[in-house]
């Protein structure tokens, strides 16, 4: 069973922290962004399954919005040279307004039509 996100995917540059289990809150990088989640570069790997809170900056209308959510690990790669790992953190939670703002960054993306956009 693949629970890996969705295509398509567009490529951005968005600062987040990312708060695991044990209450740990860590600075990230927002590289990738699907209808399902959010590809992360983060500092260590994390478990498949293990869940995981997300705070994203992003920019929204000429401004930067906060997007939160409740996220489980779908998919990690170690990458080498002591350089973190890739996290695929798909969304379980994300309030409707948050959402809502979500759907139209995404949106933008897909009216742009690129599959590699940044942000």
């Amino acid at each position: 069973m693949n629970n890996r996100l969705a295509p398509p995917h567009f490529s951005v540059r968005y600062s987040a922290r990312v708060m695991t289990p044990d209450r740990r809150i860590t600075e990230a990088l927002v590289t990738g962004i699907a209808k399902q989640g959010f590809i992360v570069a983060y500092s260590q790997a994390l478990p498949v399954g293990s869940l995981a809170n997300i705070e994203v900056n992003a920019p929204y209308r000429g401004g930067q919005c906060r997007l939160r959510a409740k996220t489980q690990v779908v998919y990690c790669r170690l990458l080498s040279g002591d350089r973190g790992a890739e996290l695929e953190l798909a969304m379980i939670f994300i309030s409707a307004g948050d959402m809502h703002t979500y759907n139209n960054i995404l949106q933008s993306f897909a009216e742009a039509g690129e599959r590699n956009a940044t942000g």
